[in-house]
């Protein structure tokens, strides 16, 4: 697909025939046509999308809908077969930009300050908060019923189902692969 003019978007996500896109800043996203760019559906979000650049934007869930982070708190999810968009999750800390990390039936949400906010995927409840006390990399992994954290820092923190940190183990004092199987709880 090619255009005479530029625009800017975040990470498109295809659905069906077409491409769910958004631009960084607006609150519109538009479902348009994989062969010609025309718009098959709009929803309005609630607050303006956030700019994710080159990482995803759109989080499919179970059910068919798209979440997608927009304002400095808020998950939006949008329902293509009635073409709306609601406010999912509304955090009391400003959330990082990026995307959803949906893992365990939870929504994992980045806080700017590092820690996340942790929602139901069904309702978007918020449930728990998890304060690491320093910025986070990447995403939320899964480990032996539970889930570990990447600190900037080299840590990576064990986290029960429950939110409770229960383990932390530094990687730059040994190597990262016993690191891991340290705060799995594995020898």
């Amino acid at each position: 697909m090619e255009t005479d003019r530029r625009e800017d978007t975040v990470l498109p996500i295809p659905v069906g025939e077409g491409f769910l896109v958004g631009e960084p800043g607006d609150s519109t996203v538009r479902l348009i046509d994989r062969r010609d760019a025309r718009p098959l559906a709009t929803w309005t979000v609630p607050e303006p999308l956030v700019d994710h650049d080159d990482r995803p934007a759109f989080v499919p869930d179970d059910s068919g809908h798209f979440l997608v982070r927009c304002g400095s708190r808020v998950v939006a999810r949008i329902v293509p077969s009635i073409q709306t968009a609601e406010v999912l999750v509304h955090a009391e800390r400003d959330l990082a930009p990026r995307a959803v990390d949906r893992l365990g039936g939870l929504l994992w949400l980045a806080e700017r300050g590092g820690g996340y906010t942790v929602a139901s995927a069904m309702d978007g409840r918020v449930l728990w908060r998890v304060d690491l006390g320093q910025q986070l990399v990447s995403s939320v992994a899964s480990a032996g019923g539970g889930f570990v954290v990447a600190g900037e820092s080299g840590s990576l923190f064990r986290v029960k189902s429950d939110g409770q940190v229960t383990g932390v183990s530094g990687l730059p004092r040994r190597s990262g692969l016993c690191a891991i199987f340290h705060l799995l709880g594995c020898s």
